[in-house]
């Protein structure tokens, strides 16, 4: 071993003891730059939190919405006027006991008005400073990856430790909404307080981590660890064990090679396939998700970097650090088709795996195991489960979010076109306790990000961390759908932003049909002693639809299960419902939707798969879903039946994308002299298209599609049909 590893792990070592992992009782001391380590320290998270050890967020949260303690219920839980709320009328923010230190400061709007922080008892501000300039001025902008502004999200993440105290209170003009993140130590430790200024080591520290945060990607921290790949081929409907470890060891990196398939195809496979890990001697895994959540995404495979997964051009990676005694990967594949997986794991020894947590990832929809769901859809509403732990001590590090969301009421088209449904309990029935505030409120202008984020840590009652907006805890703001990654937070994917740096109109596409976000919790991780409990505010019912899945991960004592369990393929995939048309949308006269089997009816069993995607996504022009053919090359065939009800002329409606191809016509076997070009730069509708011929007389029908090769342009053969109008 050569000197300088000697030494890298002597520093690790004292970090160690420093940080009270091992030894417990004896006072610690933690420097700046041993904080700013914490921003990276991925094997950190695997240790037992000590009692005194948590975190929380405060916030502008509305004081409205309160736990009342004579009467042991929530009171107002559902208010959501959440920018200007305060500890008292001075525009106190945060006030705090140390030792502590604060990782993390959002705003959706910052301004030019100084936040003052207060430090250790000081009556005169320690620091004060134009609440704006934490995002934009030096020294701070020498970081942008810890201090930056990301779909008009204001981030700062540069450590602010506090020994006795902290205060902070905003002055006039201050701006609006806020959500300071911190972790509080045991008493007894020690550390630096902020003062606004740094030593060369503290810029050193910051540097470090920037950089660091700024590379994130795959096999970031394997050090000199040599990895093992494995190929293997999953058959349908069977699972196989990737790997095995029988001795203790932890889990450094899991890469997985980037599979060949198409974008949109993407979004069912990576939910068919699923990833367990099963740790030491339990009967069940500790981690199960479908294959594509794990990697910190749902809705397929939507590129992106973060500090602990994601997905790039040539590997979708994970850097969690997952300590064991023995392991067990598997892979299982519950769609039709056999894959193809390369993965390479690296691993490590692990001398203390007896005495450090495990790592948990578990994805589920609406999975209230644990809640009291009475409480939850009555007077907890609108809480909406995302995960429970029980009877454990642990570190809650985050999770991943995607929303299915068709009927966006910032979109025109939708807010006149779709059912706002109510959710089916008696406080939204007529005269009842939420009625009209569901009916003036949220059936005018809510959308899903409204929800505010809340913790519950060890059985607390009122949560210590109360959020602001859903948006707000994935790091953004305004409903601004950019797609955007960074080391701890992402949305790769909002409705029409489907890459980063991508934009749309927040009213549509944006924030419509497929949202994917994550938020990491890396620093700032929530340690727990006995339990832990997290809700995001949800106001639409599944009904409207708004379809939620999460992707939590935490880590917990080995040797207990926690309550999730595998998720059947049924429910993973093909629930994406469309919105339901209000009485007032009248269905056009002859006109044959490719999504209702009622009226279009798929002959015979084509080469390639055939689905239904919903359109609104991208944008209007569609009248709803669309039927999508997978072909994938010239004289392949695929043919519809439908039954004219007179005799009409023959019009189409399709969709053009740059993967579409070319195809020819025959209308019961007899051949329709017109070809058509679906390829097009961009995703847009085709508008109606006449066919011409002898029109489809009254009765049944068949249309034979062939495609005949693709635009040189264009990258595939795909095939999207909206519908058939026969107009007189």
């Amino acid at each position: 071993m050569n000197r300088s590893n000697v030494l890298l792990i002597h520093r690790l070592a004292v970090l160690v003891v420093l940080l009270g992992i091992v030894s417990t009782g004896s006072a610690k001391e933690l420097s700046y730059t041993d904080l700013v380590e914490r921003m990276y320290d991925m094997k950190r998270l695997s240790t037992k939190p000590v009692p005194g050890e948590t975190g929380g967020c405060f916030s502008s949260w509305e004081r409205g919405a309160r736990y009342d303690e004579a009467s042991g219920k929530y009171v107002n839980w559902h208010a959501n006027a959440d920018g200007r709320g305060f500890m008292d009328k001075n525009f106190k923010m945060m006030e705090l006991e140390g030792p502590g230190v604060i990782w993390r400061i959002w705003s959706a709007k910052p301004k030019k008005g100084k936040l003052n922080f207060y430090l250790d008892g000081s009556e005169t501000p320690t620091v004060a400073i134009p609440f704006i300039d934490m995002f934009k001025t030096t020294p701070y902008s020498n970081y942008p990856e810890l201090a930056h502004v990301k779909s008009a999200g204001h981030n700062f993440f540069i450590p602010i430790p506090f020994n006795k105290s902290i205060k902070i209170a905003g002055e006039k003009d201050w701006g609006q909404y806020y959500q300071i993140t911190y972790t509080k130590f045991p008493k007894g430790t020690t550390i630096p307080s902020f003062s606004g200024k740094f030593s060369d080591a503290d810029l050193a520290a910051l540097k470090k981590a920037n950089d660091i945060w700024g590379k994130r990607g795959p096999e970031q921290f394997i050090g000199d660890v040599e990895g093992e790949t494995m190929t293997v081929t999953v058959k349908p409907g069977k699972e196989v064990d990737v790997a095995k470890y029988k001795k203790a060891g932890a889990i450094v990196s899991i890469t997985m090679d980037r599979p060949e398939m198409e974008r949109e195809a993407s979004i069912e496979i990576l939910r068919e396939l699923a990833i367990s890990i099963t740790w030491d001697k339990d009967s069940e895994p500790s981690v199960w998700t479908p294959l594509g959540d794990f990697f910190g995404t749902g809705a397929g495979e939507n590129l992106h970097r973060t500090l602990a997964v994601g997905m790039t051009k040539e590997k979708y990676y994970s850097n969690w650090y997952m300590p064991y005694k023995r392991a067990k990967i598997s892979v299982r594949n519950d769609g039709k088709k056999p894959r193809e997986l390369t993965f390479t794991i690296h691993t490590e020894k692990c001398k203390k795996a007896d005495d450090l947590l495990r790592f948990h990832s578990k994805w589920h929809r609406d999975d209230f195991s644990g809640f009291d769901k009475e409480q939850l859809e009555g007077e907890r509403w609108p809480d909406w489960p995302v995960v429970k732990i029980d009877g454990v001590q642990g570190r809650f590090c985050g999770f991943m979010a995607h929303m299915w969301n068709p009927n966006h009421l910032w979109n025109k088209e939708c807010k006149a076109k779709f059912e706002k449904p109510f959710p089916d309990h008696p406080d939204f029935k007529p005269g009842g306790s939420k009625f009209l505030f569901y009916r003036n409120e949220v059936t005018r202008h809510y959308w899903w990000g409204e929800g505010d984020e809340k913790f519950f840590v060890d059985g607390e009652k009122m949560p210590s961390t109360f959020g602001t907006g859903t948006e707000d805890y994935f790091g953004y703001a305004w409903g601004t759908p950019d797609a955007f990654d960074s080391a701890l937070q992402t949305q790769p994917r909002n409705g029409g932003s489907d890459e980063i740096g991508k934009r749309v109109n927040r009213a549509g596409p944006g924030n419509m049909g497929h949202i994917t976000m994550a938020r990491w919790q890396i620093p700032d991780d929530i340690g727990f002693q006995k339990s832990f409990e997290a809700t995001v505010e949800k106001y639409h019912p599944n009904s409207w639809p708004l379809l939620n899945a999460y992707l939590v991960s935490w880590y917990q004592q080995p040797g207990k299960e926690d309550y999730y369990k595998t998720v059947p393929v049924s429910e993973r995939t093909g629930y994406y419902i469309p919105a339901k048309l209000n009485s007032s949308s009248k269905k056009v006269e002859g006109r044959y939707e490719a999504e209702d089997k009622h009226e279009v009816q798929l002959v015979g069993k084509p080469k390639e798969r055939v689905w239904f995607q919903e359109m609104s996504t991208w944008g209007a022009g569609w009248s709803g879903k669309q039927l999508i053919w997978m072909c994938s090359g010239k004289d392949q065939e695929m043919t519809l039946s439908f039954n004219a009800m007179a005799k009409r002329p023959l019009q189409m409606a399709f969709t053009k994308a740059p993967d579409y191809g070319k195809f020819e016509f025959y209308l019961n076997g007899e051949k329709i002299d017109m070809e058509v070009d679906l390829y097009d730069s961009k995703v847009v509708p085709s508008g109606i298209i006449n066919l011409g011929g002898k029109g489809a007389r009254k009765g049944k029908h068949e249309l034979k599609i062939k495609c005949i090769g693709k635009n040189a342009a264009s990258k595939g053969y795909l095939f999207g049909l909206d519908y058939i109008q026969l107009d007189m």
